[in-house]
């Protein structure tokens, strides 16, 4: 058994995935997922333990997700998403504090192709990848395709929350699944099997104006303040 202790040595609330084992049954690998309290420009250390006997930790109340027939309803404990299972949107609602934030009918992910063509992401699988306490990640595989059903491209998308945040971390792929062609060997660009599109992008609506942070990830760069109710990134 694995035991994560903060900076005080008091065991810490940790979601552990063991990826791999030795030929003993100890673990190689492991996955760990934990929320620590940083202050800016500080560290901390945290120490991983492996004991014999389990010791029994308190756990947040966690993420909690209802499956229906068309929709995932996720609720970290600070807000609480609608997905469709139909087509990625990737929410069709978003309640915090009883209140809807979210307009679905300008909530879209929508590409075009060099015809003006417009192609939506229509969903084929959904899996639950991670279901814990403190992480709940969801995968979607599909199809772009138009209203009368023409494929253009194949899509992976990965959703993550968080318990007791209203922090999502979005991965889409977009996925050319047609043979390329290498004539005499060379990798030229734009052969027979490659694809082109003019536009792919992700609408996530508000229903009302409003003020937020753009938190950005390179060095000494200060948050930029942003109208994020509109919000367009090249």
């Amino acid at each position: 058994e694995l035991l994560l202790l903060d900076p005080d040595g008091s065991p810490h609330p940790c979601q552990i995935q063991v990826l791999a084992r030795w030929f003993d049954g100890s673990i190689k690998w492991a996955l760990l997922d934990f929320q620590a309290d940083v202050e800016p420009r500080h560290t901390v250390e945290y120490l991983l333990r492996d004991i014999r006997t389990p010791i029994d930790i308190t756990q947040p109340t966690g993420i909690i997700m209802k499956e229906g027939s068309d929709c995932i309803e996720v609720d970290t404990g600070q807000v609480t998403f609608v997905l469709d299972t139909r087509v990625l949107k990737p929410f069709s609602r978003i309640i915090t504090s009883g209140v809807e934030v979210l307009d679905s009918s300008k909530t879209a992910i929508r590409l075009i192709d060099e015809d003006d063509r417009e192609y939506q992401p229509y969903i084929s699988g959904t899996t639950a990848e991670t279901r814990g306490s403190l992480r709940t990640t969801l995968r979607f595989d599909g199809t772009m395709c138009d209203g009368i059903g023409r494929r253009f491209a194949d899509f992976v998308s990965r959703i993550s929350f968080f318990a007791g945040s209203s922090t999502v971390d979005v991965k889409l792929t977009l996925r050319n699944s047609r043979a390329a062609s290498h004539p005499d060997g060379l990798w030229d660009l734009g052969d027979e099997g490659s694809i082109y599109f003019k536009e792919f992008s992700m609408n996530v609506a508000l229903k009302e104006a409003r003020t937020g942070t753009l938190l950005c990830e390179r060095p000494e760069q200060p948050p930029l303040d942003i109208d994020a109710a509109r919000l367009t990134i090249y």
